[in-house]
């Protein structure tokens, strides 16, 4: 599945940060998270995941530059996600009642909040190439104090398909933007594996935290300057 915010920011970003860690941001934003609507207790907390890169063959300046952990902050239908690298900060605030988002970029002392609505993610969502593919398994392990379920995803990419695994909970009620859903899956990402270009990334959960998550985290916080998203496309460009 191919992230509408990849399609987004890929134009955007790439003259600001390399090709590799906006991959590895994208795909931390989105790819770690699945809507679900299925009745369970926690509906507020925090996760924490943990990112590394098997059989990633770059060099060791780039390697270092790589986060090695997200945070997520979730409560009823809002989710925030963190991820942090040594000079930039992104966060992506998500609305899946409004299926409205926020992301918040801060960059070499640049704050920056663009907004995106419902349409915007649904037009971008349109170049995607297909519905993946789902097949569930009876494989189960546990994942931060979480039963898991196993099932394989099947992507189409320019090379041809690609499969990677996912393990799934349902004991997590997290709701994230409706582009996120992946069809097949009832239940929240925990664990998962994929590829793209010369990367390899897994992203698991180390931590399952119950809490009340104050209100305020999904707001944008002071000091960030508001753009739309034909603004930082024509910063990208060379624009002011």
């Amino acid at each position: 599945m191919i992230n509408p915010l990849y399609l987004f920011l890929k134009p955007i970003l790439l003259p600001m940060i390399t090709k590799n860690l906006l991959i590895v941001i994208l795909f931390l934003i989105v790819e770690n998270s699945v809507a679900q609507n299925t009745k369970h207790q926690v509906s507020s907390g925090k996760i924490i995941f943990d990112i590394t890169y098997p059989e990633t063959q770059l060099d060791e300046k780039t390697m270092a530059n790589l986060p090695t952990e997200s945070v997520m902050f979730f409560k009823n239908d809002k989710v925030k996600i963190d991820v942090n690298m040594p000079m930039s900060k992104t966060t992506i605030i998500s609305d899946n009642k409004t299926g409205e988002g926020t992301m918040l970029l801060d960059m070499m002392g640049n704050k920056w909040a663009i907004k995106m609505n419902k349409e915007q993610l649904l037009k971008e969502k349109e170049t995607t190439n297909g519905k993946p593919k789902v097949e569930l398994t009876h494989e189960s392990k546990v994942i931060a104090g979480y039963n898991c379920t196993k099932a394989i995803i099947t992507i189409n990419t320019k090379l041809g398909e690609k499969s990677f695994d996912a393990w799934f909970t349902k004991d997590l009620k997290v709701k994230n933007s409706f582009s996120s859903q992946i069809e097949g899956i009832d239940g929240f990402l925990m664990e998962f594996y994929n590829t793209q270009n010369a990367m390899n990334m897994k992203m698991t959960a180390r931590s399952v935290e119950p809490m009340e998550v104050a209100d305020s985290e999904f707001s944008i916080p002071d000091g960030y300057q508001q753009k739309t998203m034909d603004e930082l496309k024509g910063m990208g460009r060379g624009g002011k």
